[in-house]
């Protein structure tokens, strides 16, 4: 964002945020301080273009990666990061729409992403999961 010029930022009709992944490690500040950010980022992005529809997307449903990587108690505190980060969107006054619906389709029911979407390694999405994902922002926009 911070990268194009205030004249592009000015002009945007929809601006697009998808809520990323990497802020879920549990050595990295608390979900508040996250949320906090994410609030301040979106306040920047509306200050901008006040105009623009702006259009964050949820993280997708990974919950197995966090054990994977963390162990199951690190593990579960980024699992509870990320409902946390994901539900808060909705409380952010400067989003005008929530990009929701892949974190259903992708959903193994256990916040787990479902098999048919992944790779193997519980975090990435293979070409139809990234249909789902692409699906989910279209619909958004209406």
């Amino acid at each position: 964002w911070n990268a194009l010029s205030l004249a592009i930022r000015n002009s945007a009709n929809f601006v697009f945020v998808q809520i990323g992944l990497n802020d879920l490690d549990p050595s990295v500040p608390s979900a508040t301080v996250t949320i906090q950010s994410l609030r301040d980022y979106f306040i920047k992005i509306r200050l901008d273009s006040p105009s623009a529809v702006i259009v964050a997307g949820k993280m997708i449903p990974c919950k197995q990666r966090f054990i994977d990587l963390w162990g199951s108690n690190n593990g579960d505190i980024a699992y509870q990061k990320w409902k946390a980060i994901n539900n808060s969107l909705s409380t952010i006054s400067q989003i005008n729409k929530i990009a929701s619906v892949h974190e259903w389709l992708l959903n193994d029911g256990n916040d787990n992403l479902k098999g048919e979407f992944n790779t193997g390694d519980n975090i990435h999405e293979n070409t139809n999961g990234r249909k789902m994902i692409a699906y989910s922002w279209l619909i958004s926009t209406l």
